[in-house]
């Protein structure tokens, strides 16, 4: 998509898109890389914000470390993202 002809708006969309979901190959690579097993799994990635559904309330939560709020669907607006690194991520989690 990104090849082809898209307006501004919406190849910024998709360019942040790609940014996340390149992030989330990487941390998933790194600890298969790692060869993490369940309980070393827990411990490393919890320090990755995950987003997860939860079927008996029926809603979204925000998970990062031992925390856990609930995702009110906050708007972000189509920015432009940085490439996520380490520290960046160290950023998002303090």
């Amino acid at each position: 998509m990104l090849l082809g002809e898209l307006n501004p708006g919406d190849r910024q969309k998709i360019m942040t898109l790609c940014t996340i979901d390149v992030h989330a190959r990487d941390v998933v690579s790194k600890l298969i890389a790692q060869k993490v097993g369940s309980c070393l799994l827990r411990f490393v990635n919890n320090d990755h914000l995950r987003h997860s559904w939860d079927e008996e309330q029926n809603h979204c939560f925000i998970n990062i470390c031992d925390t856990q709020f609930r995702y009110s669907y906050e708007y972000l607006g189509n920015t432009p993202r940085l490439v996520i690194t380490p520290l960046t991520d160290r950023y998002f989690i303090s």
